[in-house]
């Protein structure tokens, strides 16, 4: 399963990494993006089953729509701080799921049961249709 996981502070970056790597599934394959321009060019190179992003500024919003126009098939999950929550709101459209920060190893874990339960669940690209149209 290719992640997508952008977020600008590099040791919160780096942290969520191991986490992710911990939580989700054993064919895991993680790219981490710092920058706006890096999470774009993997973006445009990759097709990625889901995309974790940032929201504090308005490049985890860009990030989010990329990947619903480029990667519409992948889930797409926020995330913020609890003091930033209700700034983020507005942001969160292209989101399917807002997750607050510190994430959780448990709800992360959950997320990625789940998703590998529609993986072995449905046919091969029923489960890219399903989340495309989740928030379409």
């Amino acid at each position: 399963m290719r992640v997508l996981l952008v977020e600008e502070d590099r040791l919160v970056a780096r942290s969520l990494d191991r986490l992710l790597a911990f939580a989700g599934p054993d064919d895991i394959e993680l790219s981490t993006a710092t920058t706006l321009d890096e999470a774009l060019l993997l973006l445009a190179n990759l097709r990625f089953e889901v995309v974790v992003s940032d929201m504090r500024d308005s490049t985890g919003q860009t990030v989010m729509e990329v990947a619903r126009r480029q990667s519409p098939q992948a889930l797409r999950l926020a995330l913020s701080g609890h003091a930033e929550a209700e700034e983020v709101a507005p942001l969160l459209s292209p989101a399917h799921r807002h997750l607050a920060k510190p994430l959780r190893y448990v709800e992360l874990e959950r997320i990625f049961d789940r998703l590998t339960w529609l993986r072995t669940l449905l046919p091969p690209g029923q489960t890219r249709t399903l989340l495309h149209h989740l928030k379409e």
